[in-house]
């Protein structure tokens, strides 16, 4: 008969590093006491601001023994990429993305017709994804 403690003993432990929770949120665990992870969550509020939560963890990443919960951690890390383009519209398709809106406006100014719009193009996304 295996015991609770033999099962957690088990389970892969983490310790300090860069994780990334369930819900794909940047996390730091910065300490490990007790056989708890201390460490932090990052957030956005509501004007794009980051700020850090403090959480602890188990020694597994999870929140709750046998629940899970958005704010688990995995062991792998993905960095967050998060990066404004801008976009030409032509009534024949679109021109390049273009990392700034004047960039897009002098690539408008060397074709012969005038583009439809020129939209921003956000991309909030990690590493990786998409690539599988």
């Amino acid at each position: 008969m295996v015991t609770e403690m033999q099962m957690e003993m088990q389970m892969e432990t983490l310790g300090v590093g860069k994780y990334t929770t369930r819900n794909g949120r940047e996390a730091v665990v910065d300490a490990v006491a007790d056989g708890m992870l201390i460490g932090r969550y990052k957030l956005i509020d509501n004007r794009g601001d980051d700020f850090w939560v403090p959480k602890i963890w188990r020694l597994d990443g999870s929140v709750f023994l046998g629940l899970d919960d958005i704010h688990d951690i995995d062991k792998h890390f993905k960095p967050q990429v998060r990066r404004t383009y801008w976009l030409n519209i032509y009534d024949n398709g679109t021109g390049l993305l273009r990392e700034t809106w004047e960039q897009a406006l002098v690539e408008a100014s060397r074709e012969e017709k005038q583009p439809l719009c020129r939209v921003e193009v956000k991309v909030d996304s990690f590493v990786g994804d998409g690539l599988k």
